[in-house]
């Protein structure tokens, strides 16, 4: 089963700069529905949610 948390850094930061730069491109240019960056620009804030707690987690152990 694919886990988010099993991906090396670089590409877990890849995937969130993907979703990052697209959420940011469809919004400036508001070239698609507003659900449809609503719910990119969610994905990508709990992508940097999921990375800031694998990063605690990583800390406190």
């Amino acid at each position: 089963m694919f886990r988010y948390e099993n991906l090396p850094r670089s590409k877990r930061w890849l995937i969130f700069s993907a979703f990052f730069l697209v959420s940011t491109v469809l919004n400036v240019f508001d070239v698609a529905p507003d659900f449809v960056k609503g719910v990119l620009f969610g994905l990508t804030l709990a992508l940097l949610l999921q990375e800031a707690l694998i990063s605690l987690s990583k800390k406190q152990s």
